[in-house]
């Protein structure tokens, strides 16, 4: 694959992993409108790798004290079995229906049909009472509920960062307690998701282009890193919502242009 694709691959999973506007559907339609390829098995695992290692790099000192507390029992460790429990939804749902969810990757219709209801789920948050409840405050219930909306983003269109975030406003917790539970969820679904992809790598005998991997990893991470730092001042500001009109204009356009190539 050429740099250039590389590149624009890179700079796409690093902004819409974490942005509320789906990097599964940007895929879809870059390589559908764009003919920018989707990334080979490779290259998708260090893709994820980089977007991995953002949020690890953001939330390095929280995630040290979580897992530290949850070895020691101690109260830091209390958030750790909430993501834990958060994480149970998606793996249960993504395991049940693979092969469902890997035919729907490959419809550019139902990636923009779900880019609506993604903004849907982005303006309807923008409505929610601001949340006071703090970490002390949360619960397992909680967890379980922001768990379900991360299930359901497993389809192309729905944004995870996005439903998660709506999700735990919706549950009352606070704006950046609410952006804060969802990238650290994102922890166990980009690594167990990695895992899976890198034993079909390796049972594929697929050829490792170096640079290109190093490259790739490199802008998802930086890009990544830039959009979980926004995408956190957005939400305390109470303004994720404004994504919404975005998922609504390149959600129609995309259906438009479906329909109209029939």
């Amino acid at each position: 694959m050429a740099d250039w694709r590389i590149a624009v691959l890179g700079v796409v999973q690093g902004l819409t992993e974490f942005l509320p506007v789906s990097s599964s559907a940007h895929l879809v339609i870059l390589d559908n409108l764009l003919g920018v390829k989707q990334p080979t098995m490779s290259l998708a695992i260090f893709l994820h790798l980089g977007t991995l290692l953002a949020v690890v790099v953001v939330y390095f000192r929280q995630l040290l004290r979580i897992l530290v507390g949850m070895f020691a029992g101690r109260r830091e460790g209390r958030l750790g079995w909430f993501i834990v429990i958060g994480s149970i939804p998606a793996a249960v749902l993504g395991i049940a229906l693979k092969d469902v969810f890997a035919k729907a990757f490959s419809s550019v219709l139902l990636s923009g049909v779900m880019l609506l209801v993604t903004g849907a789920i982005l303006f309807w948050s923008g409505r929610l009472s601001r949340g006071r409840r703090d970490e002390r405050a949360m619960t397992a219930g909680d967890a379980l509920a922001v768990g379900a909306f991360q299930a359901v983003a497993i389809l192309p269109g729905i944004s995870r960062s996005g439903s998660t975030i709506a999700g735990g406003l919706w549950r009352g917790l606070e704006p950046k307690l609410a952006a804060d539970f969802s990238f650290l969820l994102s922890v166990p679904a980009v690594l167990g998701a990695g895992l899976l992809d890198i034993r079909e790598a390796l049972k594929g005998g697929e050829v490792f282009d170096l640079r290109g991997l190093v490259l790739g990893t490199v802008l998802s991470f930086i890009f990544g890193y830039i959009a979980i730092k926004w995408l956190i001042a957005v939400v305390r500001r109470g303004r994720i919502e404004a994504f919404a009109y975005y998922c609504w204009a390149v959600g129609l356009a995309v259906i438009i242009w479906r329909v109209a190539v029939r």
